[in-house]
C-alpha cells in the first residue's frame, strides 16, 4: 500500500546516512554498513522465519525474524519485525515496527535502527488513495533520524490510470534539509503485462536538502545539475513496463 510508480517515489527515506525503507543501506560497506542482510535495499532478509496468521474480520498479523550471523553473538546482526494488516470495506492498511541489530561491526558504521511505517489504501472505484508514514529512529552515535510521508490518489478509466501524488523526505538532524515533490503521471495498459508510462515530477528541495547523503533526490542526478542557490528539479519521464 505504499507510494505508486513515478519519480517521486524514489524520494522516500535515505535517512540514517543513506539506509534505505526495506532493507539495508544504499551500498555495502558504505557508512551505515547493509546491516543484516549483506545487501542495500531492497533485498531479502538472509536465514529468517516469516509468520502470516489466517485472517480474522480481515485483521491479519505478521512477523519476521532474520537469524544473527555473528559466531559467538546470536543477537548481533539480526532483523526482527512485526505487522498488523486490515483489508475489507475497501481499505488495506498495514503498519509496521522493525529493528536492524547490525552491531557485529563497533563504530560508526554499525547499523542500529528502529522502522515505524504506517501505510494503506482506500478503494471507491475508479479512484483509489494512498498515504504513508514512516519513522527512522537511528540509535547510533550520529542519531541521523528522520521522518517521511507520502500522499496520492489515482483515476482509471477503462485501460488507462492517471496519478498524482506528494512525497516529503525530512531529516531531524538537520534544519532547512526537507525534499519536497509533486508528481502527477498516466499509465495505459497495452495487455495484462505490459503498459506505457509517464510522468511530470517537480521536487522542492530545502538549502540543505541531500547534505551528507541524507536526502534521495541529488544521489541519482548528473554532477552540475543542481547547484547552492538551485536545489529545484523538475523531472519527466517516459518508458514502457513489462511484467515477466
Amino acid at each position: 500500500a505504499g507510494p505508486g510508480a513515478g519519480p517521486s517515489t524514489p524520494l522516500m527515506g535515505g535517512f540514517g546516512g543513506g539506509y534505505g525503507l526495506v532493507r539495508g543501506a544504499s551500498a555495502p560497506a558504505a557508512p551505515p554498513q547493509a546491516g543484516a542482510t549483506g545487501n542495500g535495499a531492497p533485498a531479502r532478509i538472509n536465514n529468517s522465519i516469516k509468520y502470516e496468521s489466517p485472517s480474522l474480520a480481515g485483521f491479519k498479523l505478521g512477523a519476521v525474524y532474520g537469524m544473527g550471523e555473528v559466531a559467538g553473538a546470536t543477537g548481533d546482526n539480526q532483523v526482527m519485525e512485526a505487522s498488523v494488516r486490515y483489508t475489507g470495506h475497501g481499505f488495506d492498511v498495514i503498519g509496521s515496527y522493525l529493528t536492524d541489530e547490525a552491531r557485529g561491526g563497533i563504530g560508526v558504521n554499525s547499523t542500529d535502527a528502529r522502522i515505524g511505517t504506517l501505510s494503506g489504501a482506500y478503494n471507491f472505484a475508479p479512484f483509489r488513495v494512498v498515504a504513508g508514514y514512516i519513522d527512522f529512529d537511528d540509535k547510533r552515535v550520529a542519531n541521523l533520524d528522520g521522518e517521511g510521508a507520502w500522499v496520492g490518489i489515482d483515476y482509471q478509466t477503462g485501460k488507462t490510470t492517471w496519478k498524482a501524488q506528494y512525497v516529503i523526505n525530512s531529516p531531524k538532524n538537520l534544519s532547512n534539509a526537507d525534499s519536497k515533490a509533486f508528481g502527477v503521471g498516466v499509465v495505459y495498459d497495452l495487455s495484462k503485462r505490459t503498459a506505457l508510462y509517464s510522468s511530470l515530477t517537480r521536487f522542492r528541495n530545502d538549502a540543505n536538502a541531500g547534505a551528507g547523503g541524507l536526502g534521495r533526490f541529488n544521489a541519482a542526478l548528473p554532477a552540475g545539475l543542481t547547484s547552492a542557490v538551485d536545489n529545484d528539479i523538475t523531472e519527466f519521464a517516459v518508458g514502457i513496463r513489462h511484467t515477466f
